[in-house]
């Protein structure tokens, strides 16, 4: 029996589910000028899939690194979000 697709899958959703409050955590208190530490760990995590022999652990690296590369993503739409709320509540609606 072939589990390898089993364990891959489980990473992949505890990737997942532990970057998504890493990220929020990461651009509020370093803000979106965080992504290039995501940039440098997603190539790593990439090369060191490429690298590596076993077939699980390179699969798991491999998700590891573009979950890194798409939290860039998340950072910029986070931060853009976080602008419209501070800009709402600076500037709140005027009463007529």
């Amino acid at each position: 029996m072939q589990t390898i697709g089993l364990w891959t899958g489980l990473a992949t959703f505890l990737i997942i589910a532990l970057f998504h409050p890493l990220v929020v955590l990461a651009e509020e208190k370093f803000s979106n000028k965080i992504w290039v530490a995501f940039l440098a760990a997603g190539i790593l995590f990439l090369v060191l899939s490429l690298r590596t022999a076993a077939p699980l652990l390179s699969a798991v690296l491999g998700v590891l690194g573009f979950t890194c590369l798409w939290s860039i993503k998340e950072l910029s739409d986070l931060s853009s979000h976080g602008n419209r709320a501070r800009a709402a509540r600076h500037n709140p609606p005027r009463s007529r």
